[in-house]
């Protein structure tokens, strides 16, 4: 089954799975959850659903984002939604598909969408974030299994390393942030590089270059051997932000007679305390 391969991808313990169907109306098969028996369970009421009645997209998208309100409390947490279709959306349906689509995105949802039969191609281009967000296939739901990988390396966002991860103190420098997912952003201007020192020191700066898997940020001015931040990134002007433990720590640079530098590492102190999610701060507190 295309949607239990695609799930099986997921395997981070922090992403929150949710399974919709609709037809005239929406049906929320699984809540959001991290699961993993109850994920289990929601593929194998999946296996037993066989949908019938209009093609009302925006049945589903309404059950979408109930949910994303209901988990989210508010907050605008990243979010993905992957709407598939096996039918042509009346006039009707697709504008207010539209509509629907649209709020999802205000609450910081990217929107893909999957087109396996009987779809037009204009409808599901123009419900999902870009064309780039859109996968159709010609051959029905068994040729479904060659848009996995394409569509998993998009929606898997976050971040994986950065370099260098020690700078030296007092010293202008950039960071190079690598990850997945890069290439979600809409607008490059909407890019913000986050340094967080504590969680009441953080510091924006905008990247001065982005590919698909990197940017290239300005780092701020490490003050005091020791220090550290952790990294995040938001791709929509900092509507919400992709958490991660990457981290980047100051170290003592000193001159050699042959005028190269030396990196010598100082013992790293932590700040006594975690932050909301269980990260430990890297560095002494930033006065």
């Amino acid at each position: 089954m295309w949607v239990e391969e695609t799930v099986a991808r997921f395997q981070s313990s922090h992403i929150r799975m949710c399974f919709i169907t609709y037809s005239t109306d929406g049906q929320t098969v699984l809540p959001l959850t991290s699961d993993k028996n109850r994920i289990k369970n929601g593929l194998d009421q999946l296996r037993k659903i066989v949908p019938d009645g209009h093609t009302f997209m925006q049945a589903g998208f309404r059950k979408a984002i109930q949910q994303i309100e209901t988990f989210n409390s508010g907050n605008k947490v990243p979010s993905m939604i992957i709407a598939m279709t096996d039918g042509e959306l009346v006039a009707h349906a697709f504008q207010d598909t539209l509509r629907e689509a649209q709020k999802a995105r205000k609450l910081g949802a990217n929107v893909y969408t999957v087109g396996v039969a009987g779809y037009k191609l204009d409808q599901i281009t123009a419900i999902a974030d870009s064309p780039d967000h859109v996968f159709a296939v010609e051959n029905g739901f068994k040729a479904m299994r060659n848009t996995i990988d394409a569509l998993t390396s998009k929606v898997c966002l976050d971040v994986t390393s950065v370099e260098p991860p020690t700078v030296c103190v007092g010293e202008p420098y950039h960071v190079v942030v690598h990850g997945n997912g890069f290439q979600n952003l809409k607008k490059q201007d909407e890019v913000i590089c986050r340094f967080i020192f504590n969680e009441s020191t953080i510091i924006d700066e905008k990247p001065t270059s982005i590919d698909n898997n990197s940017m290239n940020c300005p780092g701020p001015k490490l003050e005091k051997p020791g220090e550290g931040y952790f990294i995040e990134v938001s791709l929509n002007n900092g509507k919400t932000f992709f958490k991660s433990n990457v981290s980047v720590t100051s170290t003592t640079c000193v001159s050699t007679r042959m005028g190269l530098q030396t990196r010598m590492r100082t013992v790293q102190s932590l700040l006594p305390g975690e932050d909301r999610k269980g990260r430990q701060f890297p560095g002494s507190p930033r006065k």
